[in-house]
């Protein structure tokens, strides 16, 4: 349990020495709600000392639309500094008139106008 509610905790591991390297990341180790199958934490391991280096949290979710759970707020804390950066999601739509179905071409991505 995390929180009073059933996860699942699954334990990442590079499988590589050049994914180690790539990530910093000895390790991560995930919460997945059982109810919902969300991420609501995930914690990073040092690849050298195998100690906690970062947390991920989740600490708001919404049902939108009634189609998905959705994140609305969530932190990312590192602990040796104890810093700490937080996002909060105001509103979230699933409109196909909020975002045009011509932003996920080929064209407009390779042309970088998503940028501007």
């Amino acid at each position: 349990e995390l929180n009073g509610t059933a996860h699942y905790v699954v334990f990442a591991e590079p499988s590589a020495p050049d994914l180690i390297a790539d990530t910093g990341y000895s390790g991560r180790r995930i919460f997945v709600r059982q109810d919902i199958f969300m991420i609501t934490q995930i914690d990073y391991f040092d690849r050298a000392t195998g100690k906690l280096l970062k947390t991920f949290k989740i600490e708001d979710a919404k049902h939108i639309e009634g189609r998905t759970w959705r994140a609305t707020r969530y932190a990312m804390r590192t602990h040796a500094d104890d810093h700490e950066t937080r996002v909060e999601i105001l509103d979230v739509s699933f409109d196909p008139a909020d975002v045009p179905a011509d932003v996920f071409e080929h064209r407009y991505l390779t042309t970088r106008a998503h940028l501007r």
